[in-house]
């Protein structure tokens, strides 16, 4: 089951980036040593794969190996590795993402009690400055009650003079009063029995009314019941989207998932490598071939994206990374989808090559490129041309051994690269002292770095 051989553990929430990563590299390491190993001996039982050579010893029953299935097998243990190393990244994104999200809504949560607070000292403040402006209104008032009091108590002995010589006028005024107030109830029953008419039709037209706004306030609940179930499920979608979001970020900002190393995908690289020329099939193992090389180039990129190339030294790529890719190529067939291949395999490996800073080119990169432009490039000077400018490369980054002088002599038996080709070569191949002179009659700086640019200094295949 995928996940179990090691996994995350929430309890990493805390490491920094750094720390987390190199958490994940410990925890894997004994795994990486294992699947290595059973890697190793799958290889030993190909003849003439890396390993046979450190061995040297030729496996007993080499010929009854069905070498498609032994890399099969060995594919299949990397690619469990892989799966290993995508299930805890993405475990450990999701961890993080959730953990995000807390954060979010507690300083939300936060910032939201702040501003609750802040409002309320507000509000206090603004009540003090009322009580303030009301205290100095109430000061100003009773002064002003005051004054009043001194004039209303001068003017009382004046109005009581007059007060007895009003009575006797009031007495016959009250006769008048009392008439007047007779025919005014018999004009308040009329007016009230009007009223209470006026108010019936009232009511009536009320009651209808209140059912015409009852209505429209119930279709008025149900339409914000339904926007407020439409605008739940559009924040519903939009936070799911951007948890996908946050979680696809995080797997991508991590680097190479935990698992694979270099060295795998070289022990498969060679294996194809030593089985292509025996295959009867030989092009499902170039397109093997050249997905297993992107891969490891690609876990390393990750890596140098990151920051972590330098902690991660176990994706560094190798020479033997990219030339296994163009020894595979290296086979005469008649299939034009497989000579294809193999020809697109051969130059897309140098191209990258060329362009890694941390690999060079060495012997076997220029041995295998001038052995493939023989297999799969037709007769003529195009040929010619490119076998000659790859000799002048390997001059030029002082690589040149005598297994790329074979190689080019090779080449040029048969006559097939132009009479150009052929008189120019004629001139070089006759400073070829022999195998034992020192720089086989060429220039000892032509092959100042053939050996220390080996993949390993004990043997010259890569």
């Amino acid at each position: 089951m995928t996940g179990t051989l090691f996994a995350y553990d929430p309890k990493d929430l805390r490491l920094t980036k750094e720390e987390d990563f190199e958490k994940a590299l410990t925890q894997c390491h004994p795994l990486q040593k294992k699947v290595e190993y059973l890697l190793r001996g799958y290889s030993s039982l190909l003849p003439k794969s890396y390993v046979n050579m450190c061995e040297g010893t030729k496996p007993s029953d080499a010929e009854n190996v069905d070498a498609e299935e032994v890399i099969q097998k060995m594919i299949k243990l990397v690619e469990r590795m892989e799966l290993e190393g995508k299930a805890y990244v993405e475990l450990r994104s999701k961890y993080h993402s959730q953990l995000s999200r807390l954060v979010k809504k507690k300083n939300a949560a936060a910032e939201k009690a702040a501003a609750a607070q802040q409002k309320k000292l507000d509000a206090i403040g603004t009540f003090q400055d009322v009580d303030e402006d009301s205290d100095s209104d109430s000061d100003s008032d009773s002064d002003s009650d005051s004054d009043d009091e001194d004039e209303n108590q001068s003017t009382d002995g004046d109005s009581n003079a007059n007060s007895d010589s009003d009575s006797d006028s009031d007495s016959d005024s009250d006769d008048e009063d009392e008439n007047q107030s007779t025919d005014g109830d018999s004009n308040a029953n009329s007016d009230s029995d009007s009223d209470s008419d006026s108010d019936s039709d009232d009511e009536d037209e009320n009651q209808s009314t209140d059912g015409d706004s009852n209505a429209n306030s119930d279709s008025d609940s149900d339409s914000d019941s339904d926007s407020d179930d439409e605008d739940e499920d559009k924040s519903t979608d939009g936070s799911n989207n951007a948890n996908a979001w946050k979680v696809s970020q995080l797997i991508t900002e991590y680097g190479a998932p935990p698992g694979p190393t270099t060295a795998m995908y070289d022990l498969i690289l060679d294996a194809i490598a030593v089985s292509t020329p025996k295959s009867s099939q030989p092009l499902p193992l170039l397109q093997t071939s050249r997905s297993l090389y992107l891969k490891a180039l690609e876990r390393y990129n990750l890596n140098e994206k990151a920051g972590f190339d330098g902690i991660d030294i176990a994706t560094t790529p190798t020479a033997c990374t990219f030339n296994a890719v163009i020894r595979a190529a290296c086979i005469e067939t008649s299939d034009d989808q497989t000579r294809d291949t193999a020809f697109e395999n051969t130059f897309f490996a140098f191209d990258a090559m060329f362009h890694n800073e941390i690999v060079h080119r060495n012997t076997a990169t220029y041995k295998y490129m001038i052995d493939s432009i023989r297999c799969h490039l037709p007769a003529g000077e195009v040929r010619g041309n490119i076998a000659s400018a790859m000799w002048s490369k390997c001059q030029v980054e002082m690589v040149l051994d005598l297994n790329i002088i074979e190689t080019m002599q090779k080449l040029s038996k048969d006559g097939s690269c132009g009479e150009e080709f052929d008189s120019w070569w004629r001139q070089e191949e006759a400073k070829f002292a022999g195998a034992k002179a020192n720089g086989f009659g060429y220039k000892l700086s032509f092959g100042k770095n053939k050996k220390i640019r080996r993949f390993d200094k004990r043997f010259d295949v890569y």
